[in-house]
């Protein structure tokens, strides 16, 4: 009996070995045959990463041109090689972990022992720089004429500049959300501010007139203050604020001096604040130090005590 028995593992595992033999002459018919020229090209000229194997050890027996290259490895150290040396000659890793890829997770071997198809799956090439390159993965089985899994193909394409311009993407909208979330913070403080001056100027005004005269002047310098921030920066050389915010004041009779130390700059927040004060002060000069529209001049100057504007 066990005679017998062993006498039908023996020829089991020998018609095992016809049908795994036969589907490797399958698969190399089939990349050498009238299609042979069409791979060729495919290889040579397609612009992503292509791998080939066939079963039963999921041998590698093509690799494009442009896998190749990603790798910056020759053809010769990427073919003929079996699935147990998949990842140390592709240097394949698991991109969540960071370990080494196991062989039986690799896409090209699930694809080529279990038929199964992979999608738009992720992993990690790390090259002998150190260099990681994100790679996205597709595979499937490569069948025969009556279904049965021959060998398998993986096409996989460098996303690593795609997913640092989407880092770099989400990183500018959130910025974005923290400077329009700041600038509606400022712009409600400033109007609180214009709101209390306003109901100052409303207390000592002589007439609507007036009263609608000094509103306009507070919210044109309110205006001119935030157009010095054009482009959102954190702060602006006084000179040039001070300038935008006294040039529109000047008259024909009386110009108007800005004097800036080197170095001061207005900050962001505290530019309205400033606009408004300065505005409110060049015209209370005009006003009054020229009642009868006497030529002259009004100097505004600004510089640094221990540090602080």
């Amino acid at each position: 009996v066990h005679r017998s028995t062993g006498r039908a593992g023996a020829q089991s595992r020998g018609e095992a070995m016809e049908v795994q033999d036969a589907q490797k002459a399958e698969l190399v018919d089939l990349l050498s045959g009238d299609a042979g020229s069409l791979l060729d090209a495919l290889m040579a000229y397609v612009p992503i990463g292509l791998t080939i194997a066939q079963t039963p050890d999921v041998r590698i027996v093509r690799v494009s041109d442009a896998g190749s290259a990603l790798l910056a490895k020759p053809r010769t150290e990427l073919e003929q090689i079996t699935v147990e040396e998949h990842s140390d000659a592709y240097r394949v890793y698991n991109p969540v972990t960071g370990t080494v890829a196991a062989p039986e997770q690799l896409p090209l071997t699930r694809a080529t022992l279990e038929g199964e198809t992979v999608v738009n799956e992720e992993w990690l090439l790390r090259s002998d720089a150190g260099r990681d390159v994100t790679i996205l993965c597709n595979a499937g089985p490569i069948r025969n004429p009556v279904g049965e899994v021959i060998g398998g193909l993986i096409a996989w394409a460098d996303i690593s500049e795609r997913n640092e311009l989407e880092k770099q993407l989400t990183e500018a909208l959130a910025t974005r959300d923290r400077l329009v979330a700041e600038l509606y913070h400022r712009i409600a403080n400033h109007l609180q501010i214009v709101s209390a001056v306003v109901r100052a100027d409303a207390r000592a005004a002589a007439s609507v007139e007036d009263l609608v005269q000094k509103v306009q002047e507070r919210i044109s310098a309110l205006g001119r203050a935030y157009s010095a921030f054009r482009g959102a920066p954190e702060a602006v050389p006084a000179a040039a604020f001070l300038n935008d915010i006294c040039e529109p004041l000047q008259t024909t009779a009386q110009r108007i001096e800005v004097q800036a130390e080197a170095g001061v700059q207005i900050s962001a927040t505290a530019a309205p604040i400033i606009g408004i004060v300065v505005n409110e002060a060049v015209c209370n000069a005009i006003k009054h130090a020229f009642p009868q529209d006497e030529p002259g001049c009004v100097a505004v100057s600004i510089k640094a005590e221990d540090g602080h504007t």
